[in-house]
């Protein structure tokens, strides 16, 4: 039993990364089923026993890389509260430098949706923006992050401030702003200069 659960595991794991590769290749609408069944090694069938449809397969793809980049944090959690925030977001953009091709699609998704998969692939990506709201909630109690806008709102608007910035940084062709100055940039136009 327990080989069966971790073989069904590793082919999970295969499938989300060759689906990953596909959707970064061609973006979701031109995503294909066979070609990614066949980059994991496995028949079209396989795919179907683990993923209803290629958008349940996208938002699988896009849940995991969420919890991918949500844990990409480095401050301690007694830190600043925009230490923790840069963090957090440098962590997003060292995942999105690190993986750029399907953190394209996933930042396209996330701004202008594919229609029916947009809510899904906003609620898949919760472990970011919900990580950015305790940190302002917290922030909010100790007297570090601005009262006026409630947390919610405000872990959204720098969310959606960096998926812009990645965005320009893609469309610029310089690079600006770069992946390591997007924190900061983002930060200081929400909350204000920092101070350290």
């Amino acid at each position: 039993m327990r080989k069966s659960v971790e073989a069904k595991q590793e082919t999970r794991a295969r499938l989300l990364e060759a689906a990953a590769r596909e959707f970064g290749r061609v973006g979701f609408e031109r995503a294909n089923i066979d070609a990614i069944s066949m980059d994991a090694g496995f028949s079209k069938g396989t795919i179907y026993n683990y993923f209803p449809s290629k958008e349940d397969l996208f938002v699988a793809v896009v849940e995991a890389a969420a919890e991918e980049a949500a844990v990409r944090t480095s401050a301690p959690s007694d830190a600043d509260s925009k230490v923790r925030l840069r963090a957090s977001l440098h962590g997003f953009c060292s995942w999105a430098q690190e993986h750029q091709a399907f953190a394209q699609v996933f930042v396209r998704e996330c701004l202008m949706g594919t229609p029916g998969l947009y809510p899904r692939v906003i609620q898949a990506e919760a472990p970011l923006v919900s990580r950015l709201e305790e940190i302002l909630e917290e922030g909010t109690l100790r007297g570090d992050v601005r009262d006026d806008v409630s947390a919610q709102v405000l872990a959204l608007a720098i969310f959606g401030l960096t998926d812009l910035a990645l965005v320009q940084y893609w469309a610029s062709g310089e690079g600006r702003p770069s992946f390591e100055e997007i924190p900061e940039l983002v930060l200081t136009l929400l909350l204000g200069p920092s101070h350290q």
